[in-house]
């Protein structure tokens, strides 16, 4: 309970630190040219997202998730800074889950947790409305490495969803590796062999 305590606590001063700026205009660098301005995001058009680019990546997820915002809430940007808000305290959870799972350690988890959501590190992540892909691909890069502590199948379907996010995340066949020399599972052909979905989609 007391972790969960932290946690929250966390999260909350998350929340606090950030929900000054959810009101912000949207960003002449990119938001406008590749949200409110982007006939991709503007007709919601299914295939259309995934047959164009943003304007350099293959994005098509991140496009799709722009799309239904615009199609319920046009370009009110308090939407797509909440989203973004959204995304980044999901994926604070994740970061606690998975160190708590690798160190079996509450405290360091919770510490990294900490840093993770709190560095100013991550404010243009979360507060420009275009850095949604890094936010995204985030979220499902840390709960495709969850899913494979668990040896579940899923992790496949979340890591193909990251990679129609942003593809950087496309490392994480090796890091998964890393983790299996962490644990003192050391690396062996079958062990590489059982990832072998993974490395293909790479």
């Amino acid at each position: 309970m007391k972790r969960h305590s932290v946690l929250l606590g966390i999260l909350a001063l998350t929340v606090l630190i950030y929900a000054p700026f959810l009101g912000s205009e949207m960003l002449n660098y990119d938001d406008t040219a590749l949200i409110t301005n982007n006939p991709t995001v503007t007709q919601f058009d299914l295939g259309r997202s995934f047959s164009t680019f943003d304007p350099e990546l293959y994005v098509p997820l991140t496009l799709l998730t722009y799309q239904i915002e615009y199609a319920l809430f046009q370009d009110a940007s308090w939407i797509y800074h909440t989203t973004n808000l959204a995304l980044h305290i999901a994926n604070t959870v994740l970061v606690v889950l998975l160190l708590t799972k690798l160190t079996r350690s509450k405290a360091i988890a919770l510490l990294t947790g900490a840093l993770f959501a709190l560095h100013p590190v991550q404010t243009e992540a979360v507060m420009w409305a275009t850095s949604r892909k890094d936010l995204l691909s985030a979220m499902l890069f840390l709960w495709t490495l969850l899913l494979y502590q668990k040896e579940s199948r899923w992790g496949y379907v979340t890591f193909l969803l990251g990679l129609l996010s942003k593809v950087s995340i496309v490392v994480a066949p090796v890091v998964m590796v890393l983790m299996d020399i962490w644990e003192g599972k050391g690396v062996s052909k079958q062990s590489l062999k059982e990832k072998w979905i993974y490395f293909a989609l790479s």
